[in-house]
């Protein structure tokens, strides 16, 4: 592992040591962002409320009752086959509730479809109109239906003319009741003569949607739920910000249900009467050819009674008789309804003619509840549809086991009669003394009572199938009607200002999160002392001013404050030999202000009485002459080219700051290492050793250029400047590979331009209160001098 990879695994562990108050301090200095932020988002809050359309919940309930006599109440007794559950028929009437059919029936009758908005005068919104509209739109086209999201606007003259404006921005002329063309759609505005008069010069927009996109929407608004588990009453909600809108779409929905469960019993009742009704014409044929061969039976054997003899076997075989007319009856109502669903293969199958065997009336009743149900989607949709498929698929697997139970049926009825007639003989057997004029006349009158019986167990079939269409009730009952809460539901105004709230807190937060993750940079002491292992003589605070200058001795701002300090910390540092102390200043990368703070420390140390002097030995890009303004010709690249030159010709005074002088680097020279390592160089150090209290040398950025490691033989300590919010913390790699390869006596860094304003206590109070000072003698001046010029 290398020394950079050693030097940032110790950083990992030191980061994950940050304090909790450190980190919440972090964003506490931002506290005005977080303050404007939740302020906006507060604004926006109340502007949100204000403006936006409250929304109310509408609400009906109804309580479904199970028909005792039908298919729910056969399903109810079997639950084992996994279905007749309460459950399942409540969640059965929750979907046709919500179907296709009962909800388009509502869309198309409240025309649900067609909106209209009122332009507000103020803020030139559009508010959806409802009962106190001036109009009605009329559309005449057949397929009114089709129209597909068309917009157009409506701008009300007087109570007779309007101007219609379509989505391209045509304007036309018209009078109420005037037909017009829109989209190769003919319509007409009816005018409201009792609300016209309240819409004067008001501008409407008209929308007509999808009627198919509505129907979807409604039936996902629409909540239908149970009450509770137990109950079999039904909760029906509708949220909407027109009360009166959403009052009518549930009390059409809970009416339309209603009549739609009516419609499908008398549809079954009157179906079962037809199919009676022809049956009694056929058997009503039948009796009177055998009445008419009985009469002529009797009349050619002159039979008037049945002889006395005969009466004890009779009555015995009368029980018998009785057995099987009733099988023959039903084996007739089987062959029936065989042939009734061989030639009416996609009808309703009658329901309730007599039939015995309970799974096949089961079946029967299921078949028709489900065809009549598939009827109502075919009414707004085609055979294509995935739950028309469905219930064809399903109807086609109850009509075949109709007819397998006919079939079954049929077979065990034709078992049975076999068995009464088999008595029938051994009874007959007994009587075998009775004229064959009676038994051919029992014959004839056993086929005629059988048919007589099967025909009034029609006619009173019949009467009850017409008493049940007639007497129909309702599959619900409505317990109570829509009804609209007065307290709005959304928005919520303690909600939406709490979310505000929370936003407008987040934002801010996850901006200075990001922000801090992001950034890579330097800020305080604090963090370059966890990042880097080398101590830190100081803080260099951020000045206001930008330019290249040298600070004033009595300077009070932060700047001047922070190189006195500097100033201090350095002689403590220092101040165990009276030897001249040779200062190499330096940094990382250039822009990190190692000119600026070699120039002020000079200064300051000269402002203390120091003799020093400041030598720029960064011959690449020198920067000295920028601050001190030197005018000189010599520096030090001439010093150490010309032989016939000595100190005094390089030596600048500086005017305004005693015992500072200067020496500028000279002329920029390609063979930079060459005047680096000429001893003559060293020759120049060691003079100024001599002569001078600090020799400071400015020199080049040691992490772009090599000159500055040949100067470690002649500096006794090397100042190693970091700019606060410019250099990358990975960059301070460099610095602890120099101190952990010793290539310099001593290192110390020197922090600068830190933002003290992120400082709550120590500097930051210390330089405001200086700031305040400083301020407070600039107006103090600014009066004395209003007053000379007066």
């Amino acid at each position: 592992m290398t020394d950079y990879q050693d030097f940032f695994e110790d950083n990992t562990k030191t980061e994950s040591n940050v304090s909790l108050k450190e980190s919440i301090e972090k964003y506490t200095i931002h506290y005005k962002w977080f303050i404007l932020s939740i302020l906006l988002f507060l604004i926006f809050g109340f502007f949100y409320i204000r403006y936006t359309e409250p929304q109310f919940d509408t609400t009906t309930t109804i309580l479904l009752k199970k028909d005792k006599g039908g298919v729910l109440s056969d399903l109810t007794l079997m639950p084992d086959m996994g279905f007749g559950s309460n459950n399942s028929f409540i969640d059965d009437e929750i979907q046709i509730i919500k179907s296709i059919p009962v909800v388009s029936s509502v869309v198309n009758e409240l025309k649900l479809n067609v909106k209209y908005y009122n332009r507000t005068e103020i803020t030139k919104r559009f508010v959806e109109v409802y009962k106190q509209k001036p109009f009605e739109l009329m559309i005449k086209s057949n397929d009114s239906m089709s129209i597909e999201n068309l917009i157009f606007y409506i701008e009300i003259q007087d109570q007779n003319n309007f101007v219609l404006i379509d989505e391209s921005g045509k304007e036309s002329n018209l009078k109420f009741g005037q037909s017009f063309n829109l989209d190769n759609h003919k319509m007409v505005l009816i005018p409201n003569l009792l609300m016209l008069s309240k819409y004067k010069s008001s501008y409407f927009k008209m929308e007509i949607k999808d009627f198919d996109e509505v129907v979807d929407v409604l039936r996902n608004d629409l909540i239908v739920e149970p009450i509770s588990k137990t109950a079999n009453s039904i909760l029906i909600k509708l949220k909407s910000n027109l009360p009166e809108k959403s009052e009518d779409v549930l009390n059409k929905i809970v009416l339309h249900y209603i009549n739609d469960a009516i419609n499908d019993k008398n549809r079954i009742a009157l179906k079962t009467a037809e199919f009676i009704n022809n049956r009694i014409v056929v058997l009503n044929e039948d009796l009177t050819k055998l009445e008419k061969n009985v009469e002529e039976f009797k009349t050619e054997n002159k039979l008037t009674d049945i002889s006395s003899e005969a009466k004890q076997y009779i009555l015995g075989q009368s029980e018998i008789e009785k057995k099987i007319n009733e099988t023959q009856i039903q084996l007739s109502l089987v062959k029936y309804m065989r042939d009734y669903l061989d030639n009416n293969p996609d009808e309703l199958i009658p329901s309730n003619i007599g039939l015995q065997e309970p799974n096949i009336v089961l079946n029967i009743e299921k078949h028709n509840q489900l065809f009549s149900l598939k009827r109502n989607y075919l009414k707004v949709s085609t055979e294509f549809n995935p739950e028309v498929i469905t219930l064809t698929n399903t109807l086609e697997d109850i009509r075949g086991v109709i007819v397998e139970g006919l079939k079954n049926q049929k077979s065990s009825l034709t078992i049975t009669l076999n068995n009464f007639k088999k008595q029938d003989n051994i009874v007959n057997s007994k009587i075998g003394n009775i004229p064959r004029q009676e038994r051919e006349y029992r014959d004839i009158f056993r086929q005629q009572q059988t048919k007589e019986a099967l025909f009034l167990f029609l006619l009173q079939k019949r009467e009850e199938a017409t008493i049940s269409a007639v007497s129909a009730l309702p599959s619900a009952k409505v317990i109570n009607h829509a009804y609209t809460a007065k307290k709005a539901v959304s928005p919520v105004k303690p909600m939406i200002l709490l979310i505000c709230i929370v936003i407008g807190f987040i934002i801010p937060f996850l901006f200075i999160y990001i922000k801090n993750v992001l950034d890579t940079k330097i800020k305080d002491s604090k963090q370059l002392e966890k990042l880097i292992n080398i101590p830190i003589l100081g803080n260099i605070a951020r000045g206001e001013n930008s330019e290249r200058i040298i600070l004033k001795k009595n300077d009070r701002t932060t700047v001047g404050e922070s190189f006195r300090l500097l100033v201090a910390n350095l002689e403590f540092l220092l101040n165990d030999t009276k030897k001249c102390k040779s200062i190499l200043i330096t940094s990382t990368i250039s822009g990190e202000g190692k000119s600026f703070v070699s120039s002020n420390l000079a200064a300051n140390l000269a402002f203390s009485g120091h003799k020093v002097v400041l030598i720029g030995l960064d011959l690449r890009v020198p920067k000295l002459d920028e601050y001190f303004k030197i005018t000189s010709k010599f520096g030090v690249t001439h010093y150490i080219k010309d032989d016939q030159l000595v100190l005094d010709d390089i030596i600048n005074k500086i005017d305004g700051i005693e015992h500072l002088d200067v020496i500028n680097s000279g002329l920029i020279l390609p063979n930079f290492i060459d005047i680096i390592k000429n001893n003559r160089l060293n020759d120049l150090i060691t003079q100024l050793k001599e002569k001078y209290d600090y020799v400071i040398i400015d020199s080049a950025p040691v992490g772009l250029v090599s000159d500055t490691l040949l100067l470690n033989t002649v500096a006794d300590l090397c100042l190693y400047v970091v700019r606060a919010d410019y250099l990358d913390k990975r960059l301070l790699e460099v610095a602890e590979k120099l101190k952990k390869d010793k290539r310099f006596k001593d290192i110390i860094l020197l922090l600068n331009d830190v933002d003290m304003n992120n400082f709550k206590y120590g500097y930051g109070n210390a330089y405001n209160y200086v700031d305040d000072q400083d301020k407070t003698a600039s107006r103090f001046s600014k009066m004395l001098k209003n007053i000379k010029k007066k």
